[in-house]
């Protein structure tokens, strides 16, 4: 089997695999940083980290979505809901709704686009 590396520090190997990083509108990434700055230094970074470090490495990412292994969607579900966190709170809503709205939001979206729909339904979306 072929093993995806990532070529993390002190690593001077390129990455066997490639990823395809959907290019999802600002609302679902960027936007909801913006409105919550702390989830750049906090434990729920991963998924803003790993976004920054694809978009940084061109030998980790293809532009062209059939030459990819592996695809990623840019959407920063976690920080979305600790935006939220305190609205949910104090009405006593179920926290996880909005996360999975924005999910749901985000599918929409690549659905909407048949250029990135096939390949989301080809591997299991």
């Amino acid at each position: 089997d072929e093993v995806l590396r990532l070529g993390g520090r002190g690593q001077g190997s390129a990455p066997t695999a490639k990823i395809f990083v959907y290019p999802l509108p600002p609302r679902f990434n960027v936007e909801i940083l913006r409105e919550n700055p702390q989830c750049n230094s906090s434990m729920f970074s991963a998924e803003i980290r790993i976004h920054e470090w694809l978009m940084a490495n061109p030998h980790a990412r293809t532009e062209d979505p059939d030459e990819a292994d592996y695809y990623f969607l840019p959407l920063y579900s976690t920080c979305h809901l600790t935006t939220t966190r305190d609205m949910v709170k104090k009405l006593r809503l179920d926290p996880h709704r909005y996360q999975r709205k924005i999910i749901a939001q985000a599918l929409s979206w690549v659905s909407a686009h048949p250029e990135f729909s096939a390949r989301l339904a080809r591997h299991g979306g």
